[in-house]
């Protein structure tokens, strides 16, 4: 299945769509699935080939959003589930997968190289994932979700490497094929990896590839980069779990700085970062738990961890590796809660080249061997920080941790002589072992101290600074120790610390408990303010800034009051002094102002349209009708604040036009013309459509209500609607018509029927009509015949009787009637035939032509040419007794023959009593609509320049027409004229002869000639020769270019023959392949033909034989 543009599939609840061999969606196309309520409306793609499930055929393809729906793609052999196929060139195109929602299954084929999604073999992916639950497994040495086998194949030749994903949200599950990663890229590749949201299950494929959960596969050839910020992470390791898996070519970058992040590894390093140009793991947020069986939990070139919390662990024997680190590492910690143990006595918690503590962090680390809690090979510099080297703490400059932390069970901290530990609001320092605070040590408590299950001992000093002391009866100050209290006040200044600019302010204040704070005594309080930098205040600051009041006083008791605020002089709220307001509005083609203008002394008023709309000072405009949203907003001064955007509503109403119905009524036509609406008032150059609707009831009581126009006859009303509910226009006035479609005539006809004898069989009327009402028959003579229900004619008598047919009104037609006159002629055995111009009087027998002693046929009149006829058709009826059929009879004219008279009309029209005409039957006639060359005439006819006038054919079904239908090769005819005569068939019309692989020569026509194709004034289809022939009939042929005006001519030839010009009827054209010659009505007339036709010659078998000149009649000329 191949997507050719922007195509949306919308998934139906219950329905399945099964691609059986994929759904290709090209470069420049996109595919964009939603589901309905349910989320069951399914696809199901299987590649085919090299080709993804759903996606390319090779490594390049078009975008493919899913929004919803269940989506279940497997790639064949070396394409993807969803993405790429196998990519083939350096310049493949890759598109974007984005999956919003839905669930999704993807896999790489089991024994082919794709990613589940991504891209085939030596194809990368670019993948967004912002919600659903997906599914992922890439096939060999291929990603989960990203790159498929050996990315780097046309690496040389421009193609990227690398794959880009991107997680921001759903429940997403991908497993790694072998040697490729579970999130990240193939084997070979290189990819970037950001992680914002969602939950996270990555897997590698176990300790039987080099392969990692999130990151490269085997050997990456670019870099690899891994940011996660939040969601929650988790990953499952039997090699290698976050970073790349082994020294890529690039650049190795692993950073966290939020969510949670849980990595377990059975093998290799959990989290590892290693490369050609370096290698980071930079951890700066979230809380990530890493446990290792083998190998380091951390390593990289480079380590550095500047906050949230890190829990380590690890329980592989090698005195090279820590739980982090690696004995090339540098490592860095600068903040955070770093937890590091490893339980065995040989491997270090924290093993580096150079170790670094700097900042506010604090470590705990700890193993079995306590000499070798830290391997450092270089420098190992401690500036700052709280270590726990197993059960003891220890304190390095002056660190302020920004986050909870405890002094475990069982372990000692010590705050030595000149080191101040604080411990700052809103943390909790939980001391569930020992502190010991030495002299010239200082502890100080903004936040809480909680030490009700373990104890202190000070000989420094501990400063209560607005905080807290849980389980203080736990603390014992011995030699000189003090614990150092003050009532500390919450001071408030404003609202919120916020005082508008140029307003009076004043400071209030309370105990930190919230309750009254005791009096101060009298000429002890006082209020100083500063600026943020420090610099003391005189009085009480006006200016726009950041500023620190501290309010202190001694109470009656003696007791210090103190606490200080920070607060601001921020701009003062700005004021319109004119709203703005919408305007009335109709839409007029033009762009128009959606509503008037505000003012301010404050600042700059700027406006916008809708909510994505950009700001300017000037009003927004728009043109079509419809409801709007304009968006204002000040922009304030040096001492007014910004206004937050507020909404006006704004409407364009929509233009009213008018609609002019004409409905098209009258009488039935066989259909009905719809009815015709013109809209008045729109504006030049826009059109609207307008849906036409019809209502109502046909004369047979049938309903209809929709937008089809009735098919039936009766009353109706057409109502108008514009086609599109969007437009800038709405009617107004009349939209209504009614209408009448009038019954029709039905054209009842019957044809004519042929002279019948007595004895003859019953025969069925052949009756015609458009009317579909009840048919009644009557017979004016029961004595000659009757007629049944049906229209089956019985013969009872002789003589003349008319039928008249009937036919009831219909509900498009009206009443009808026709009329059949029927001859019914005495038995042939009445006794002695009385020939008239050949026919019998009293049976209508065709007198038998003599035959001269050569056997050749003398013809005389009009039934000894009808003989012959039969003779050669095997006409039995018409050829009686022992005369047996002869297809290559020979005969010879000995007059001129008229068969009927006045067929034609002057304008060589079929005149209108044509049912009353004798019919003719084609000598060597073709019987259906096949040629039947066992009926072919082979024989020799001689007109010996003699007439035939009067013949009249009319079955527009058959084939092979004319004087003579179908010839064979021994066919000749010479000296025949045809006048007065009408031919009408389907195929191979011609006057003289239809179908011609024989010898026509001097022979003309004057008659008419009507066909579909293959038709021709002398002969319809010329197989072999026609000489010295000439045609002044009128031609009619409904197919163009299938016509000649004497002879079509496709493998035969054409001689000495001319046709009238202008003998084409309307719409009839003559070939330009071996066309015949046309001569004009004067060329006809001064015998300028007549000479031309004298000296024609044909060659027959070499023999050069001259025709004799015929004379030619004028009377059409």
């Amino acid at each position: 299945m191949e997507i050719k543009g922007n195509i949306n599939l919308i998934l139906t609840d219950g329905c399945t769509l099964d691609a059986k061999s994929g759904i290709y969606v090209p470069v420049g196309s996109s595919l964009t699935t939603y589901g309905q309520s349910g989320e069951t409306g399914t696809v199901k793609a299987n590649g085919y080939g090299d080709e993804a499930g759903i996606g390319g055929n090779d490594g390049s393809y078009g975008n493919i959003t899913i929004h919803g729906g269940i989506i279940e793609a497997v790639g064949n052999s070396n394409g993807a589930g969803i993405g790429g196929g196998r990519t083939t060139a350096a310049d493949a195109k890759v598109g974007k997968i984005v999956i919003n929602g839905g669930k999704v299954t993807a896999k790489g084929a089991d024994y082919g190289y794709g990613a589940g999604i991504g891209g085939g073999a030596y194809g990368r992916g670019e993948v967004e994932i912002n919600g659903g639950i997906i599914n992922a497994a890439g096939g060999k040495s291929s990603a989960g979700i990203g790159g498929g086998y050996y990315v780097s194949k046309y690496k040389d030749g421009g193609y990227s490497c690398k794959s880009i994903i991107k997680i921001n949200g759903g429940e997403v599950h991908a497993k790694a094929g072998e040697d490729g990663a579970g999130i990240g890229s193939g084997s070979y590749g290189g990819a970037e990896i950001t992680i914002t949201g969602g939950k996270v299950y990555a897997e590698d494929h176990g300790n039987s590839g080099y392969s990692t959960a999130i990151g490269s596969g085997k050997d990456p050839k670019e870099d690899i980069a891994i940011r996660i910020t939040g969601g929650e992470v988790t990953v499952k390791s039997g090699y290698k779990g976050i970073g790349n898996s082994g020294r890529t070519k690039g650049n190795a970058v692993v950073a966290i700085e939020g969510g949670t992040v849980n990595v377990t590894s059975e093998m290799n390093s959990s989290i590892c970062a290693s490369g050609e140009n370096g290698g980071s793991v930079t951890i700066s947020g979230g809380q990530v738990t890493v446990r290792a069986t083998q190998d380091d939990c951390i390593y990289a070139s480079s380590i550095l961890i500047s906050g949230g919390v890190v829990d380590a662990t690890n329980s592989y024997s090698n005195i090279w590796y820590g739980t982090i680190g690696y004995y090339t590492n540098n490592v860095t910690i600068s903040g955070g809660i770093v937890k590091a143990r490893n339980q065995s006595s040989a491997g270090a918690a924290i093993r580096a080249n150079n170790l670094t503590l700097n900042g506010n962090a604090v470590i705990y680390a700890g193993n079995a061997n306590t000499s070798s809690v830290f391997k450092v090979e270089g420098e190992k510099v401690f500036s700052s920080g709280i270590v726990f080297e197993n059960a003891n703490g220890s304190v390095y400059g002056n660190p302020v941790p920004d986050s909870n932390w405890e002094i475990p069970a069982d372990s000692t901290f010590t705050i030595a002589n000149g080191q101040d530990i604080i411990v700052p609001a809103g943390v909790t320092l939980t001391n569930n072992g020992s502190i010991g605070i030495e002299k010239g040590g200082q502890l100080y408590l903004r936040g809480t101290l909680d030490t009700t299950k373990g104890t202190v001992t000070n000989k420094g000093t501990i400063r209560v600074v607005n905080g807290t002391i849980n389980g203080e009866d736990n603390i014992s100050s011995t030699d000189g120790g003090s614990l150092i209290e003050k009532l500390f006040l919450t001071v408030t200044v404003g609202t919120n610390g916020k005082v508008p600019h140029g307003t009076d302010y004043k400071i209030s204040y309370k105990l930190e408990d919230g309750t009254e704070a005791p009096q101060a005594k009298a000429d002890s309080y006082s209020e100083q303010y500063a600026s943020k930098a420090g610099t003391p205040l005189q009085g009480k600051p006006t200016d726009i800034g950041d500023y620190t009041v501290t309010v202190s006083y001694q109470t009656e008791d003696g007791t210090t009051c103190e606490g200080s605020a920070e607060f601001s002089v921020i701009k003062a709220a700005p004021t319109l002094t004119k709203h703005p307001e919408a305007e009335i509005l109709t839409y007029n083609k033009a762009e128009q102002a959606l509503i008037k203008a505000g003012a301010t002394n404050d600042g700059t008023i700027q406006y916008k349209l809708g909510t994505d709309g950009k700001w300017s000072e000037e009003v927004p405009t728009a043109k079509n009708a419809g409801d709007y949203v304009v968006y204002y907003q000040i922009i304030g001064n040096d001492t007014h604040d910004n206004m937050e955007p507020r909404p006006v509503n704004a409407r364009i109403e929509k233009k009213k036009i008018t609609v002019i119905i004409t409905p098209n009524g009258g009488t039935y036509e066989g259909t009905i013309t719809p009815a015709e609406a013109v809209l008045e008032g729109t504006i030049d150059g826009e059109n609207q459509e307008v849906t036409l609707t019809y209502t109502g009831t046909a004369n047979d009581g049938t309903k209809i209500d929709g937008t089809e126009p009735p098919t039936k006859a009766g009353t109706y009303t057409v109502a108008a609607t514009l086609s599109d509910p969007n437009t800038n226009y709405e009617l107004a006035g009349t939209t209504k018509a009614e209408f009448t479609v009038a019954r029709t005539s039905a054209e009842l006809a019957v044809d004519k029927v042929k002279e019948k004898r007595q004895g003859d069989e019953d025969f069925q009327l052949e009756v015609t009509r458009k009317g579909d009402g009840a048919l009644k028959y009557e017979s004016s003579d029961a004595n000659v015949l009757t007629v049944s229900e049906t229209g089956t004619v019985s013969i009872t008598g002789h003589g003349t009787a008319t039928i008249t047919v009937s036919l009831e009104e219909s509900a498009n037609y009206l009443a009808d009637t026709a009329k059949v006159a029927v001859i019914v002629k005495m038995a042939q055995d009445h006794g002695p035939h009385s020939f008239e111009n050949g026919f019998c009087r009293d049976c209508g027998t065709y007198q038998p032509a003599g035959q001269r002693e050569d056997a050749t046929y003398e013809i005389g009149n009009a039934g000894q040419l009808y003989w012959f006829a039969g003779l050669v058709n095997g006409d039995k009826e018409v050829c009686t007794g022992d005369v047996t059929q002869d297809l290559s009879a020979k005969a010879v004219l000995t007059a001129d023959i008229t068969v009927n008279t006045g067929v034609l009309n002057a304008d060589g029209t079929l005149q209108a009593d044509a049912e009353n005409l004798r019919s003719w039957t084609s000598v060597g006639s073709n019987t259906g609509t096949e040629e039947n060359s066992a009926n072919g005439y082979s024989g020799t006819f001689d007109g010996q320049n003699h007439t035939i006038s009067g013949l009249y054919f009319d079955d527009a079904n058959a084939d092979a027409v004319g004087l003579f239908g179908y010839t064979t090769e021994n066919f000749q005819v010479s000296g025949v004229g045809i006048t007065d005569s009408y031919f009408n068939g389907r195929n191979y019309v011609g006057a003289v002869c239809g179908k011609n692989n024989g010898i026509i020569r001097n022979c003309y026509n004057t008659g008419t000639v009507s066909g579909s194709q293959y038709v021709g004034g002398v002969n319809g289809y010329n197989n072999e020769k026609v000489a010295n022939c000439y045609n002044i009939g009128i031609i009619h042929a409904k197919t163009a270019y299938y016509a000649d005006g004497v002879a079509y001519s496709f493998n035969g030839e054409t001689y000495n023959s001319y046709y009238l010009a202008g003998c084409a009827a309307s719409g009839t054209s003559f070939t330009d392949y071996r066309p015949n010659e046309s001569r004009t009505a004067e060329q006809f007339a001064c015998s300028e033909v007549a000479y031309l036709l004298s000296q024609g010659v044909i060659h027959t078998n070499g023999v050069r034989a001259v025709n004799l000149m015929m004379d030619l009649p004028g009377d059409r000329i």
